[in-house]
């Protein structure tokens, strides 16, 4: 027997798993901590192997462990074999064997990678089309326009609606090619972890329950490359909607816990994080702030969020949102002045 079979034989995933610390929840599901999400979105199945739909890793126990320890094949090899508490005085293999056989798990992963991205290519094709066909029934519900939201801003970020399903869509760039959903009878979102089909009427629908889109990107991203600009970074869409609605720069990370993802952003915009105003928008404003050496401010008063202002009280957001563009305008003026300082020290004389 080869060590790699040996390692999958001797090592379950429920041990990998408790060795990092992560616990099993509802229908197989963990937290992928990759992508920060704050719902489980990686499954693990019966036979030892892994799937997440969100940030698209997947494979056996020696994958699990290259994707949690961000390691090459070779290394997670070494440390699958130190878990399964094989010693090199009772194995059967030599050098060599472990080179040939990382090589072909290697070339496999490679194939199955490209497989996977004409997978994603494909469904994103038809994402778009799926958005395109709930924006036409953008007009079968009154949900975004009861949160504050016009017809234009309706139009400007391609939102839609679903009516099987009676949820809103929202695109997260204006290509279409992710989105999440979110019902208009009960507070429930849901990702595009799924595999398209078309209905017995021609039109696009999805299953919840299978195949991926790709990572969750944020949405309206794009202001991020805004250079020398102010970027509004709040929670949710819905808030940075509301925002840009009023003239600001605005995107949404989906949620506070979602630092890995907002990580991967060479953003050139000056930043604000607006997140939401209960004490864990408040705190990972701050510690956000810190860290990227930006800014942050929240909702004041005793609003929750910046869509929970624009319907209950407009009139404050509207003066709130003055407030924000001038100091978007200063912090333009200040960074750009310093930026341009430094560039000056930095010529030689």
């Amino acid at each position: 027997m080869g060590i790699i079979e040996r390692v999958k034989q001797q090592l379950p995933m429920q041990d990998v798993l408790k060795h990092y610390g992560y616990e099993i929840q509802g229908a197989g599901m963990i937290l992928c901590r990759q992508t920060g999400e704050d719902k489980p979105s990686c499954h693990i199945n019966d036979n030892g192997t892994f799937c997440c739909y969100s940030c698209s890793a997947h494979g056996d126990v020696i994958d699990f462990i290259a994707h949690e320890e961000d390691c090459d094949s070779k290394t997670a090899v070494k440390k699958a074999i130190r878990m399964a508490g094989i010693s090199s005085k009772d194995t059967d293999f030599d050098v060599e064997e472990i080179k040939r056989k990382i090589a072909e798990r290697d070339v496999e992963k490679e194939e199955m990678e490209s497989r996977l991205k004409d997978v994603i290519a494909h469904n994103r094709e038809v994402a778009k089309r799926f958005c395109e066909e709930a924006r036409d029934n953008i007009v079968n519900t009154s949900y975004f326009l009861n949160r504050g939201l016009t017809n234009e801003t309706q139009r400007r970020f391609n939102l839609g609606y679903n009516e099987r399903t009676k949820s809103v869509v929202i695109p997260y760039n204006r290509s279409m090619t992710y989105f999440i959903t979110r019902s208009t009878e009960e507070k429930k979102f849901f990702k595009p972890r799924s595999k398209f089909r078309i209905t017995s009427d021609g039109k696009y629908d999805y299953d919840h329950t299978q195949g991926i889109l790709g990572k969750e990107p944020v949405w309206n991203g794009g202001v991020l490359s805004l250079e020398g600009k102010t970027v509004w970074v709040c929670e949710s869409p819905i808030d940075a909607m509301s925002l840009a609605q009023y003239g600001l720069n605005a995107c949404a990370v989906g949620g506070t816990n979602a630092e890995s993802k907002f990580d991967k952003y060479d953003f050139k915009a000056h930043v604000v994080f607006a997140f939401d105003s209960d004490e864990p928008g408040r705190t990972h404003a701050e510690a956000w702030a810190k860290k990227y050496n930006q800014f942050w401010f929240v909702p004041p008063g005793e609003y929750k969020d910046w869509n929970e202002m624009i319907v209950k009280d407009k009139p404050l957001f509207e003066k709130v949102v003055e407030m924000m563009k001038i100091a978007s305008s200063n912090i333009e003026r200040v960074r750009n002045a310093e930026k341009k300082e430094a560039e000056h020290r930095e010529v030689p004389q």
